[in-house]
């Protein structure tokens, strides 16, 4: 908000006390979300070089700790970085593999719903075939219960 609001210099102090809290807590997907914004901060503040080590680092802890979500974002961020630096081929790089971890994401996003989908598809099956298999039995102890009075 304060970054938003072009007070950049409380935006700093205040994301990295979260980098700290967040340090503490482990929260690696956190930690590398902050980055990207430090970065965010230092490229309205024209300063390439300190934009890109942020948005390095954020793209470092999101490799070590396999945070696909955050290897696409900060891919992006370099990307757009780079680009706005004239490094049109490294932008492009860093663009690609964003894409690759983009498609990745919903690749596993789809396959996710594809057996929420079957596992609720077939659960539905089952308590059909369980009340088919109470309604049998009740007939059976019907006619069972029929039989014997006759």
């Amino acid at each position: 908000v304060y970054a938003e609001q072009g007070n950049h210099v409380l935006a700093e102090s205040k994301i990295n006390e979260a980098i700290i809290i967040l340090e503490a807590l482990e929260d690696y997907y956190g930690i590398s979300e902050y980055l990207t914004y430090m970065s965010d901060i230092y490229r309205e503040r024209q300063d390439m070089k300190n934009a890109i080590s942020y948005a390095e680092r954020s793209l470092e802890l999101a490799q070590r700790n396999g945070i696909k979500k955050q290897l696409s974002e900060s891919n992006l961020v370099l990307s757009e970085l780079y680009e706005q630096s004239g490094n049109t081929l490294k932008a492009l790089g860093f663009y690609r593999q964003h894409i690759t971890y983009r498609d990745s994401i919903i690749n596993l996003e789809n396959v996710q719903k594809a057996f929420d989908i079957r596992t609720t598809s077939e659960l539905s099956q089952q308590e059909k075939v369980y009340e088919l298999q109470k309604k049998n039995q009740r007939l059976i102890l019907y006619a069972t219960a029929l039989a014997l009075f006759l």
